[in-house]
C-alpha cells in the first residue's frame, strides 16, 4: 500500500529525529572532518546490519512493486550537514522550515538509491555546539516507526564502538551493500500466521472493498449502516486524469514536550485509571477536536485508529543468528497493523460529543470534574480495546486481509471517493534507549541521545491527524501532530495540540 500511496502522491515520508550529544573531543570545528568520518562509519555499520536500508524500489505504479538491489550506496547522497551560525540565523526558525520541508520532500532515483536520508542540524558555536539534531527520513515501504527507533538505537551504539579495523567499510563516502534475497526480512504476510474467520473476512471485504459507485446503489438504510462511522475531515478530491489528488499534499505540524519530572506522574495516573499514554492521547485528542469542530461536521460519533507493532507475534528463528528474523524485536522492516476506535456509538456514550462540547464551554469546577471523568473513561475504554485486540493475537487481524487487495492504486482511488474512515491516528513507538550505559559520569566523553521526535507526513486518504509520540529513557516525552494543508485549518491543528498539551500538564501536576 505504501508504494501505491507514494506513486499517487498521497504520502511522502515518515521521520524519527534525535538530538545526539557529541563527545567533547569532537566538538571543536577544527576536527569537523573527523566528526564526519566517525559519523559515516557508524551509519555504514548500521546500514550493513539492516538489509532493508540497502534496497531501492521499482514499479511503484504497478500492481506488483518490488525491491531492487543497488550496486553501491553513496552516503553523500543520503547525509546532508546543515551548520547554523547563531550570529546570522535563528536556529529555531531554520529548524522549523527545514523540518517541514523534509516531511514533504520526495525520494529521488528510487531504483538506484535506497529511500532514506538524514539532515543533520548543528549550531557552529555557543552552548549547543555539542548538540546535533539528526532528522532521519524514510519511505514507509522500507520499514515502520519501530524500525526507525531501532536504527537510532543501533546508531548510538555504533558511534560508541571502537572501529575494530572497520574503517575501510566506507571509501570516498561509499559502501558496498550486502543485502541478498536470503537476508531481506520477509513480508509480514509471510512472517506472521494470520487467521481470519469467515464472518470477519466477509464483513471486512464488504466495508473496505465496496466501490463508491456500488455504495450509491444500496438502499438508504444499508448505505447509512455502511457509512455509520465515517469521519471528519473530507478527503481531498482525486483527479483521475492526473492520477493524483487535485492539489499536492503538504504537511503542517505542531509539537509539544512533557518534561521528565512530569512523565512519571502522568504514567502513575494512567495506571490508576487502568490505561496508557497511547490511550490517553486518544481521549485528549477527542476532547480537543470536538471543541474545535462543529457537530454539523462530526455528526454524533467520531472514529480514530491506533498503530500496533506486531513484532511480538513473530516467531524467532533461533537456529541461525544470520536469519533476518533471528531477533524480531530488533528487525528493521514493516511489521505493523492498526485498529479502530469509535466514540459515541453505543447507549453508554449517548450524546458523548455533545456533552464534551457543553462541558468544555463551562468554567465551573463541577463541569470540569465531569469532563475529567469522561476523559479518563474514554482513555480506559481505548486501553481495553487495545488489550482485547492484543489478546486475540493474529486472529481476525486487519493486516491479514491485505492479500485480498489485488490493486492498491484502485483501492486508494476508491478510498478517496468515500468519506474518511478516521479523524486521527495515534502511533506511539515507546521509549528509545538513548544511552547504552545510562546517564551518569562519563557522558561528556561518549555519544548519547537526549531527545527524540516522531513525525509522519500527512496522508491524503488516511486519518486527518497523525499523532506521533516517543520518549528517550530518562528524558522528555515528545508529541508531534501533523495534518494536511488545505484540509485542516492550521488554527484547528494548533488548538487541538495545545489542548492535548494543557491536559497532559494538568495530569502531570503543572498547567
Amino acid at each position: 500500500m505504501q508504494a501505491a500511496s507514494s506513486s499517487m502522491d498521497i504520502y511522502h515520508s515518515t521521520m524519527v529525529s534525535c538530538h545526539y550529544m557529541i563527545p567533547d573531543d569532537l566538538v571543536d570545528p577544527s576536527v569537523e572532518q573527523q566528526l564526519i568520518s566517525t559519523w559515516e562509519l557508524a551509519v555504514a555499520r548500521v546500514v550493513l546490519r539492516h538489509p532493508m536500508l540497502q534496497v531501492g524500489l521499482r514499479k511503484l505504479d504497478s500492481k506488483k512493486p518490488s525491491f531492487v538491489q543497488v550496486d553501491t550506496i553513496n552516503l553523500s547522497n543520503h547525509i546532508e550537514w546543515r551548520l547554523i551560525d547563531p550570529d546570522k540565523e535563528d536556529y529555531d526558525a531554520v529548524r522549523k522550515e527545514l523540518y517541514t520541508e523534509q516531511l514533504d520532500k520526495k525520494f529521488p532515483f528510487l531504483e538506484i538509491q535506497p529511500p532514506w536520508r538524514m539532515l543533520i542540524l548543528r549550531s557552529l558555536k555557543g552552548p549547543t555546539a555539542n548538540d546535533m539534531e539528526v532528522i532521519f527520513c524514510f519511505h514507509h515501504c522500507l520499514h515502520d516507526g519501530m524500525g526507525a527507533k531501532t536504527f537510532h538505537e543501533d546508531l548510538v551504539r555504533a558511534l560508541n564502538k571502537p572501529d575494530d579495523g572497520e574503517a575501510d567499510l566506507v571509501r570516498n563516502h561509499k559502501i558496498k551493500p550486502n543485502a541478498t534475497t536470503a537476508n531481506i526480512p520477509p513480508s509480514q504476510e509471510d512472517a506472521l500466521r494470520f487467521t481470519n474467520t469467515l464472518p470477519h473476512t466477509a464483513s471486512t471485504i464488504f466495508y473496505e472493498l465496496t466501490p463508491p459507485k456500488l455504495l450509491n446503489t444500496l438502499s438508504s438504510s444499508t448505505r447509512a449502516f455502511v457509512q455509520k462511522c465515517k469521519a471528519w475531515p473530507a478527503i481531498t478530491p482525486f483527479d483521475p486524469k492526473a492520477g493524483k489528488p487535485i492539489r499536492p499534499s503538504r504537511t503542517h505540524y505542531a509539537t509539544f514536550s512533557i518534561p521528565p519530572d512530569m512523565l512519571p506522574i502522568i504514567l502513575s495516573n494512567c495506571r490508576t485509571h487502568k490505561t496508557t499514554i497511547t490511550a490517553l492521547l486518544h481521549s485528549l485528542v477527542l476532547i480537543g477536536l470536538v471543541q474545535q469542530v462543529p457537530a454539523s461536521e462530526t455528526g454524533s460519533i467520531i472514529k480514530s485508529g491506533t498503530a500496533i507493532d506486531l513484532r511480538r507475534h513473530v516467531i524467532p528463528h533461533t537456529k541461525s543468528k544470520s536469519h533476518p528474523l533471528s531477533n524480531p524485536s530488533r528487525v528493521v522492516a514493516n511489521i505493523v497493523t492498526k485498529m479502530s476506535h469509535t466514540f459515541g456509538d453505543d447507549e453508554s456514550e449517548a450524546n458523548l460529543l455533545e456533552n464534551i462540547r457543553k462541558l468544555s464551554k463551562s468554567d465551573t469546577k463541577r463541569d470540569e470534574e465531569e469532563l475529567t471523568k469522561i476523559m479518563w473513561s474514554m482513555a480506559t475504554k481505548v486501553r481495553k480495546e487495545l488489550q482485547d485486540r492484543l489478546d486475540l493475537g493474529l486472529k481476525n487481524e486487519l493486516a491479514g486481509m491485505m492479500r485480498f487487495v489485488g490493486d492498491w492504486q484502485e483501492y486508494l482511488r476508491d478510498a478517496m471517493a468515500k468519506p474518511r474512515t478516521a479523524s486521527w491516528l495515534v502511533t506511539n513507538i515507546g521509549v528509545l534507549e538513548g544511552d547504552p550505559k545510562g546517564p551518569g559520569d562519563g557522558q561528556k566523553n561518549r555519544w548519547y541521545i537526549r531527545k527524540a521526535y516522531f513525525t509522519a507526513s500527512a496522508e491524503v486518504a488516511g486519518p486527518g491527524f497523525a499523532v506521533c509520540s516517543v520518549s528517550v529513557r530518562g528524558g522528555e516525552l515528545c508529541v508531534e501532530v501533523t495534518w494536511e494543508v488545505g484540509v485542516i485549518e492550521d488554527r484547528v491543528g494548533e488548538a487541538v495540540t495545545a489542548e492535548v498539551e494543557r491536559w497532559m500538564r494538568k495530569i502531570g501536576g503543572k498547567v
